[in-house]
């Protein structure tokens, strides 16, 4: 057999092997850590209040399913500095192609003071999308008001990444599993 063919031959189950594992990372779990935070500035208000159906059908993240946050010193020099306010900071594990609800405060009238949906795409980059709601209520338990972050973003895996929206603003940062 020609040396050439040989080689050919030799490279067929590395190829194979590449194109398996590139499958495999579209469908890992990923460590998620977001840490939403008010920028200074006058506070701008959506147009429109928080949805009823907010979590658009995504899986809800239960308390159970939170890990221990990570980046702990990164919310503290936010908040220590006085012209950042840290609103939300939690950590998960999430799927490369999962849309995952989340929220924090006590729930009223189905709403919660921060709720949001995270999105992650895995394809050859991976990519997020935020649609994070910060309410303030009435008395009663209505939503009177709130802020949104709406943003696209593609994600450097194991970096920080920025995610910048007005007055709020995102960490995320996303390590495989």
């Amino acid at each position: 057999m020609n040396m050439r063919v040989l080689r050919s031959l030799a490279l067929l189950p590395l190829l194979a092997l590449s194109a398996f594992s590139q499958a495999a990372v579209a469908a890992d779990n990923y460590q998620v850590e977001v840490i939403v935070f008010r920028q200074p500035g006058e506070v701008l208000v959506s147009g429109k209040r928080a949805p009823d159906d907010w979590s658009q059908g995504a899986r809800l993240l239960e308390a159970d399913q939170e890990r221990a946050t990570a980046l702990n010193d990164e919310a503290d020099k936010l908040n220590d500095g006085g012209d950042y306010q840290v609103l939300l900071h939690k950590a998960w594990t999430q799927s490369g192609d999962e849309t995952l609800a989340f929220s924090s405060g006590d729930m009223r009238l189905g709403h919660a003071p921060i709720e949001g949906t995270l999105s992650l795409k895995q394809d050859r980059l991976l990519e997020a999308k935020v649609d994070l709601w910060i309410n303030q209520f009435e008395p009663g338990g209505l939503v009177q008001r709130s802020e949104r972050l709406k943003q696209s973003s593609t994600l450097q895996i194991r970096k920080l990444n920025y995610i910048d929206h007005s007055n709020l603003g995102m960490l995320i940062q996303v390590r495989p599993q």
